[in-house]
């Protein structure tokens, strides 16, 4: 007997947009991942706001914002109630992607969309799972299976059976190996009732990796030794590994002496997540934890840093590896703003960027002028930042705060005087009715 299924696109269908979207299987609601972007534009989830209090399960691919940035205000303000599937990995470096984002903008901004509490709270709801290991959902009979989709540790696709069908969920796979990571499995399963899968690199000519490889060193190594600084703006725990990996060996092998350094806020965590999810990972990998019997991602070329200060006191010139990709705030926007008007100083954007981030802007003005890796454009934008108050501006806040304060209280209080008046009123109508009850009670007797 078949299910029925009903497939429907709450947003990610668009190309550089998150991913949201549902599965129904009968009467039973999947949510096929929760994704947001750093823009934090509200609008967005609208769709996901409808349905929230509706879902009965989560499945979620992968650990970046557009996989399950919007976890967190679902389960604080949308009535999101069901648990969440993921790999270890992605369970791990879910929450870094979200403390690191969370932070960034509560540093620069009044952020008040969701709190490190509510990235906690979600993140409770979560249940991991191993590649392959079939879980089935409680008394519906559906089983859920993750496999291995590469591009990032711990990304997945989803098989979900009901019955005699079954759907595989399978969004930004890759199915090329990386340099720490083994391609997708996706190629392997049988055939399915339902693919739902993107096409987002469909008609992208890639070169090689070892090509991409060598361009990224050569321009790395030949800005260091004309004395200028390198900033690759990059993810918190996602494809900034392959990249540390890499330039660790590097670094090694040309026994390089310029500071290497990996800037967030969660930057010790992820090593440290790295380091003990080696089973996740590719073959070369574990090949040289076989033969040399040492931990890959020890990173003893890589300064793991967590301040602006702690990258100053290294000196110039030093290669910083920085939150966030789309250089929307955090670490990487402060370094732009800082070293971008030197014409000895390199700017690597690692990903292709969303129409509207600064990223992409700075993609587009590059593009303007030729798409030559050597323009320089001119750009104006702004950086905001948190700053204690001082003088007369904190004695206006603390004033105005105590009138708003002194405000709630009258408030409170006049709500109170009213309450206690209705409840009053409604003590006297009871007691009026208890008293006609007893004179028609003596009546009748």
């Amino acid at each position: 007997m078949s299910a029925s299924l009903k497939f429907e696109v709450l947003y990610g269908s668009d190309e550089g947009t998150p991913f949201a979207f549902v599965l129904h299987v009968d009467s039973y609601v999947i949510l096929l991942d929760c994704g947001w972007d750093d823009s934090f534009d509200e609008a967005v989830l609208e769709p996901l706001k409808k349905i929230a209090p509706d879902v009965n399960a989560v499945l979620i691919s992968h650990a970046d914002l557009a996989h399950l940035g919007a976890l967190p205000i679902a389960f604080g303000r949308y009535g999101l109630h069901a648990p969440v599937y993921a790999t270890m990995p992605v369970f791990n470096m879910g929450q870094m992607f979200l403390y690191d984002t969370t932070l960034a903008k509560m540093d620069e901004e009044s952020f008040d969309l969701f709190t490190l509490e509510d990235v906690d709270t979600a993140f409770e709801s979560f249940h991991p799972l191993k590649y392959s290991q079939r879980f089935t959902l409680a008394e519906v009979g559906i089983d859920v299976t993750p496999f291995s989709a590469g591009r990032v540790v711990g990304g997945a696709v989803w098989k979900i059976t009901k019955d005699m069908d079954d759907v595989l969920y399978a969004v930004e796979y890759n199915h090329k190996k990386d340099r720490h990571l083994n391609p997708s499995v996706l190629e392997t399963l049988v055939r399915p009732s339902i693919l739902i899968t993107d096409s987002y690199n469909a008609l992208r000519v890639q070169e090689s990796r070892k090509q991409r490889d060598t361009q990224l060193l050569k321009r790395v190594t030949s800005t260091l030794k004309r004395g200028g600084n390198v900033l690759i703006s990059t993810d918190p725990a996602g494809r900034v590994l392959e990249l540390l990996l890499m330039l660790d060996q590097l670094w090694a092998h040309k026994k390089l002496k310029y500071p290497l350094v990996f800037l967030s806020p969660v930057a010790y965590n992820v090593a440290e997540f790295a380091k003990s999810q080696l089973e996740w990972m590719g073959e070369s990998v574990m090949k040289i934890f076989d033969e040399k019997r040492e931990n890959p991602f020890s990173l003893k070329n890589v300064f793991l840093c967590h301040t602006l200060e702690e990258v100053e006191e290294l000196g110039s010139p030093v290669v910083v590896l920085a939150t966030s990709p789309s250089l929307e705030c955090g670490f990487s926007r402060a370094l732009f703003a800082m070293w971008a008007d030197s014409e000895k100083n390199t700017i690597i954007v690692t990903e292709r960027q969303r129409s509207g981030s600064m990223a992409g802007a700075v993609l587009d003005a590059v593009a303007a002028h030729g798409g030559s890796k050597d323009s320089h454009p001119e750009m104006r934008f702004q950086v905001h930042r948190r700053e204690a108050l001082t003088g007369e501006e904190l004695e206006e806040y603390v004033r105005e705060r105590r009138e708003r304060e002194e405000e709630e209280r009258e408030r409170m209080e006049s709500e109170k005087l009213l309450y206690g008046d209705v409840l009053s009123d409604v003590d006297a109508k009871a007691d009026g009715s208890t008293s006609a009850r007893s004179s028609l009670s003596s009546s009748r007797g």
